[in-house]
């Protein structure tokens, strides 16, 4: 209702300042006394001066309107950038977290304290697997889960354990008693970067099963 009182006043405001000068002009074409040129001309300063706030009013109205518009145009372009710099910059380390997943290739048979190099790879994300050595190296200091399953060849019941540079993180062994007993670890490590984390056997002679049946694997949570 507002913005209708507004057009209306604007209308009568422009109705009547161009009806005030054509009276104007015709009474001074007319020779009208220098009376009637004052009152008429009084007239026309206030209609002037009264449009002249009026659109003043507009304009700022508008130049507000504009400058909200540009702000939120400004502030989804800022958002669009910060979405782009996460996806791209900072967050490049969230988008190749280091990953891996080996299997044991062969049947192996483990005497003393042994690593385990587990070389059939399946993911490796980073190369920060080596299966060379069966090692993983963290890249950066983090939270990571680190798992691994190993099968007992036959009755052998096999002790291992998952080690953090040198030192046992975790004690497993795959039970006594019937034949192709498994056993699962999975532990949560806080790493700093260059810890190396891995699985060996410990102590005694026993046999553990490959194929698919015995793997190592971890990755980055946070």
């Amino acid at each position: 209702m507002k913005i209708k009182k507004e057009t209306y006043a604007e209308s009568n405001s422009l109705f009547y300042f161009t009806e005030t000068l054509k009276v104007l002009k015709s009474t001074n074409s007319n020779g009208a006394s220098k009376g009637h040129e004052a009152v008429f001309s009084d007239t026309v300063k206030t209609t002037v001066v009264s449009t002249f706030k009026m659109y003043t009013r507009r304009l700022v109205l508008v130049l507000i309107c504009l400058s909200i518009n540009i702000g939120v145009k400004a502030s989804c372009i800022s958002e669009d950038l910060l979405r782009t710099l996460l996806a791209k910059g900072s967050c490049k380390e969230n988008v190749d977290k280091p990953a891996f997943f080996a299997f044991l290739k062969s049947d192996l048979t483990s005497s003393g304290t042994q690593v385990i190099k587990f070389y059939n790879v399946k993911i490796n994300k980073g190369d920060h697997y080596n299966p060379t050595t069966g090692m993983f190296t963290a890249p950066r200091q983090g939270i990571y889960q680190v798992s691994c399953t190993i099968v007992g060849y036959d009755t052998h019941v096999y002790y291992y354990q998952i080690t953090l540079n040198g030192t046992p993180y975790t004690l497993g062994n795959t039970s006594s008693g019937g034949s192709w007993n498994s056993q699962t670890s999975t532990v949560l490590m806080d790493l700093k970067k260059g810890d190396r984390v891995y699985v060996e056997h410990r102590g005694g002679s026993q046999k553990v099963h490959a194929n698919t049946n015995s793997y190592f694997s971890g990755y980055l949570l946070q």
